[in-house]
């Protein structure tokens, strides 16, 4: 990042934006620990904001209200969105420093951000009732409990030959796939693996999250594995049995 900023000139460089814990275009990716510690330092050093995307991770996704919790880290600018209402309406934020926005206020300024649908009061109803739901049922120390057992039954699958990694936090976890596992090297893009997982797995009443290209842009299969916070011991089991049962499958197709 600092080969990057002096490249581009120090005095050009506004922001840093980054998820926390990868979504779905790198399959739940966990940093290491002192990546963001250090993305910090450096923004610091630099001033350079610094600016969190837990749209997909916020709201306990990943075990804690944000990611950002797991690493210590305190953005300047935080973008929310999905768990805010859990899905049943619309609603997104962002969340800034007070620092940032004393100085338009000192100056008499507003900060314009109003657009069609801003401040709608049935989708902060229905943020409050959801926060109010989270709190009440503690959800989020749910996840996280739920979520190591989820990752360890997933796990169990690193034996079989397409399996090359799983990962995440939480109820946000990734399996990747792979051709070669020793090489990590990814199915050819024609063959088009990962669709044909998701569609095997459907047919046994399994919903995953597909994606593709993570290797080199092209290539590279993956599916997330991202159940409801309210998800019941037994249907962990249940989505372990049927990713198993879906590789058994695909084994017998693509060898």
């Amino acid at each position: 990042m600092e080969k990057a900023i002096e490249k581009l000139g120090r005095g050009k460089v506004s922001a840093f934006i980054g998820e926390v814990i990868g979504g779905s275009s790198t399959g739940a990716s966990v940093p290491p620990e002192e990546y963001w510690r250090t993305i910090r330092k450096i923004c610091d050093r630099n001033e350079i904001l610094l600016i969190a995307d837990e749209v997909m991770t916020g709201i306990g996704r990943t075990g804690k209200w944000l990611a950002c919790h797991h690493f210590g880290l305190v953005p300047d600018i935080i973008v929310l969105g999905k768990g805010l209402t859990s899905g049943y309406f619309p609603l997104s934020a962002v969340a800034a420093k007070k620092g940032l926005l004393d100085p338009i206020q000192k100056k008499g300024k507003n900060f314009l951000h109003a657009q069609t649908f801003a401040h709608h009061p049935v989708g902060c109803a229905t943020g409050l009732a959801t926060f109010d739901y989270i709190i009440d049922h503690d959800l989020i120390g749910r996840c996280a409990r739920v979520g190591k057992r989820l990752k360890r039954g997933l796990e169990g699958l690193l034996d079989h030959p397409h399996v090359g990694d799983v990962r995440g936090k939480g109820l946000l976890i990734g399996v990747e796939f792979v051709r070669d596992k020793k090489k990590k090297t990814p199915f050819p893009r024609e063959k088009k693996y990962v669709e044909a997982f998701i569609a095997k797995a459907l047919d046994s009443g399994l919903v995953l999250w597909p994606n593709i290209g993570h290797a080199d842009g092209t290539n590279g299969d993956l599916v997330m594995v991202a159940p409801p916070f309210v998800i019941q011991e037994d249907e962990i089991s249940l989505i372990r049995d049927k990713v198993e049962s879906t590789l058994v499958d695909m084994e017998r197709k693509f060898g």
